[in-house]
């Protein structure tokens, strides 16, 4: 865990520095309809068009309606987040980008940039692809989410709660002198989602509420992201045990049974879901139900690749729901090489209002 945070806190020191209220020339004022056909062609001031964070310049006027017509396919991807980091890291330089796919990435550093061009899909956050299996296993993964709900403490206890609020803080010394670094996840169930970190001074937080995401700045500004980030936290929110139970009963939600295995020495049967293009395998206990593992495919501090989530030491609330207080995370099977973080803390039902799901009109 701790090599993450330290990723994290790199990230956040190489973010570009972007004035919220003066769009970046994007592209060095190439014309990104022709860039994406692997042409660099400076375009025109008087063929102009702000997007989001950038204006974008186009050699001739059936460029700019291709644009409008599609921003999402021939913008800058991302909102500019380094790809080689992953969104919600730093954001690159508009100057500084290739083309994978016919689409355009932006990147921190030259370095970053190397690494990607050399393996573009090992740094690309995209759907999962949907879990498949027989109708044996599609009976027997209801079965599996059936015993999931037991291991919680019963399917009304799991309706009933209405958010949860996960803290990990890491402290360094580092010449005398102490920073902490915060993450936090809050899910306000069934489909909303909160995140906020810091590092020293520094403060950020992205909300997913009624199928929009926002980027909150430590000033409280608001600022609405595009859909490949939306989408890209939303299968953040579906990796998630709980969030994948809650949305059991939703159109286009899958699960099937997929074998047996172990948990740090625990048997376990694995159950498949998809929803919402999130792919998660879970690890439910013989004995109790209860999930002991969520596996799937993330990013890493490197790049993309297995993440395995474990959960222990699980008690039980006052309202009888069992929540694990404890959780580790392997990278591509190997444990995080470093201490867990200074203190971890699970709040059910903290205190949420307006203020914490904003609404970027």
């Amino acid at each position: 865990m701790k090599t993450l945070f330290r990723s994290l806190s790199a990230m956040l020191l190489a973010t570009f520095t972007l004035a919220a209220d003066e769009p970046l020339l994007a592209l060095a004022g190439n014309d990104p309809v022709a860039l994406s056909q692997g042409v660099e062609a400076t375009g025109k001031e008087d063929l102009a068009v702000i997007h989001g964070r950038y204006r974008y310049l186009f050699t001739k006027a059936e460029n700019k309606q291709k644009f409008e017509s599609a921003p999402d396919k021939y913008g800058i991807q991302f909102d500019g987040y380094c790809m080689k980091m992953g969104p919600l890291s730093g954001r690159g330089s508009p100057d500084r980008w290739f083309l994978a796919d016919q689409r355009i990435y932006l990147f921190a550093s030259d370095s970053c940039r190397d690494k990607f061009k050399a393996d573009p899909a090992a740094f690309t956050d995209r759907a999962d692809a949907p879990p498949t299996g027989t109708e044996a296993d599609k009976r027997r993964g209801q079965e599996l989410i059936k015993r999931a709900l037991e291991g919680f403490g019963g399917a009304d206890k799991v309706d009933a709660l209405q958010s949860i609020r996960w803290e990990a803080r890491t402290t360094y010394e580092q010449a005398g002198k102490k920073t902490d670094i915060i993450q936090a996840t809050t899910m306000a169930l069934p489909d909303r989602m909160r995140l906020d970190y810091s590092y020293g001074k520094f403060s950020e937080s992205h909300a997913l509420a009624d199928g929009q995401l926002v980027e909150i700045s430590s000033k409280n500004e608001v600022t609405p992201m595009p859909a490949d980030v939306r989408d890209y936290v939303q299968r953040r929110l579906y990796h998630e045990p709980l969030a994948l139970l809650r949305a059991r009963n939703q159109p286009g939600f899958v699960a099937f049974a997929a074998g047996s295995g172990e948990v740090n020495g625990q048997k376990v049967e694995w159950l498949n879901c998809g929803y919402r293009g999130a792919t998660t395998k879970l690890g439910i206990d013989r004995k109790t139900g209860r999930i002991l593992a969520a596996v799937y495919h993330g990013r890493t501090p490197s790049k993309l690749g297995k993440i395995t989530k474990s959960f222990s030491d699980f008690k039980a609330s006052e309202g009888g729901l069992l929540i694990p207080q404890d959780w580790t995370v392997a990278f591509d099977g190997k444990a995080a090489p470093a201490e867990n973080p200074t203190a971890k803390s699970v709040a059910l039902n903290p205190p949420l209002d307006a203020r914490s799901f904003p609404n970027a009109n």
